[in-house]
């Protein structure tokens, strides 16, 4: 019982650390949205929803080398910790390349992928202003999520949290500043943005200089094996964020043709509020992620189903208090982001979003369990869950919705999406239930 009790005291400062971390991580997109909406209006709504994928993709490739490299870390911290080091040096390498990348694409191609995003001429210039100015930023998008996810799995889960909370609220002030007392409009809103995680990274750097971290910088070669193992593990994590570009990025397409910029803007200001509850949904997965790969490197298979029971639990209860909040509080929430009171987007947004939220019942335990497997090793399970729920079911169920009922089978999409999903998440769990109580359990 002594146990049980303290592995609870410890999965709670794990999840609420890491929730407000995840939330932190979101709450800037938030706040740029509703400056943007006070400083230039409903169409800045609509620009912020076209470039969301952006942040999926390097948030996404700094979870995938964040949450694959800790992984590794965390069992291998205790039994070779030479090798625990090698795979950080491994993860900071390669995020070094990929932030170059991103800064050469807002250099040389940020006109081109303004156009692939969707915008049309009465967006192009808003959008094109604050894409060159998120890519050029990509390497702190990255790096931010890597480092966090390093740091949290060296037991550094109250500095994450500071980092992202401080970030986080100068981020506000910043979007204040910039887009509504200084008037720069998109560039004030791109420049607030990108400010958020080079601060988080400045506060995080901090964990470094610890008695005791074992986090540190080696002079190695690059070890395919360490980085091909990496990758595995935190492919999951990283489809799962893609998933979310690219259903936003469909979606977006979708609607685009059926209601317009209008209709797209009504869809980001539910996105908008359903990505902070995803982000409280990841923050939970995220935070017994460390714990579940300690457990299983244990072997001690009673200790990782406590530990996914508390998580299941946490997202049950945050999705029913989520759904009481936007059910009771829509037209305020609406009215926010609409501050023109655009009738259009108020009747979008209105019809849709009751149906829309119903989603978050069956998404928190989804986005519980695909990391779930993920930190057990169980990647194939993981991949292929991402696999259909983000990737299969959105190109077939919205599109079938869409042809069906129009902007309503748009909105009733997601919720179909999440359900079947959630029934092939479960039915897998049981299937490794059964390998783990035969003693399987895979390292490496």
């Amino acid at each position: 019982m002594g146990r049980r009790k303290g592995l609870l005291a410890e999965l709670n400062q794990y999840v609420y650390r890491a929730i407000i971390s995840a939330v932190g991580m979101s709450i800037y997109v938030l706040a740029d949205s509703f400056f943007v909406a006070k400083g230039i209006g409903v169409l800045g709504v609509t620009v912020m929803n076209l470039t969301m994928p952006l942040f999926n993709l390097m948030e996404g490739l700094g979870l995938l080398l964040g949450m694959g490299g800790a992984t590794i870390f965390t069992i291998y911290k205790i039994s070779n910790p030479k090798i625990a080091n090698r795979v950080f040096t491994q993860m900071f390498y390669i995020g070094l390349l990929l932030g170059a990348f991103f800064s050469m694409c807002g250099l040389l191609f940020a006109s081109k992928i303004t156009g692939i995003l969707g915008a049309d001429a009465e967006t192009w210039q808003h959008t094109l202003s604050y894409v060159r100015i998120i890519l050029i930023c990509g390497p702190f998008f990255v790096f931010n999520n890597l480092i966090l996810s390093f740091v949290r799995n060296d037991r550094g889960t109250m500095i994450a949290m500071v980092a992202m909370i401080i970030s986080s609220l100068t981020n506000i002030l910043l979007d204040w500043l910039l887009i509504l007392v200084l008037k720069l409009g998109m560039v004030g809103a791109g420049l607030a943005t990108s400010l958020s995680p080079m601060i988080s990274i400045l506060i995080i750097l901090s964990h470094f200089f610890r008695q005791d971290n074992h986090l540190t910088i080696g002079w190695y070669g690059f070890d395919f094996k360490i980085i091909s193992s990496a990758i595995q593990i935190g492919l999951p994590s990283f489809l799962t964020e893609m998933s979310n570009g690219i259903g936003i990025f469909v979606f977006n397409l979708v609607i685009l043709h059926i209601s317009g910029n209008m209709g797209v803007a009504a869809y980001g200001i539910a996105t908008n509020i359903l990505l902070v509850v995803l982000a409280i949904f990841t923050g939970v997965a995220q935070g017994i992620q460390p714990l579940v790969s300690r457990s299983y490197s244990e072997h001690a298979l009673p200790k990782i189903k406590f530990v996914l029971k508390y998580g299941v639990a946490c997202a049950l209860v945050i999705g029913i208090v989520a759904y009481f909040i936007v059910f009771q509080f829509g037209a305020q929430i609406i009215g926010v982001f609409n501050t023109e009171n655009n009738a259009q987007v108020i009747k979008i947004a209105s019809d849709g979003m009751p149906i829309y939220f119903l989603s978050i019942f069956f998404s928190g335990i989804n986005v519980v369990l695909n990391i779930f497997f993920a930190s057990i090793n169980k990647t194939r399970v993981s991949l292929a869950l991402v696999f259909v729920r983000g990737y299969l079911l959105v190109a077939v169920v919205l599109t079938i919705s869409a042809l069906c009922f129009g902007m309503s089978g748009v909105w009733a999409s997601l919720p179909i999406i999440e359900l079947i999903s959630l029934g092939l998440a479960i039915m897998s769990y049981f299937r490794v239930e059964t390998e783990l109580k035969n003693g399987i359990f895979e390292i490496g």
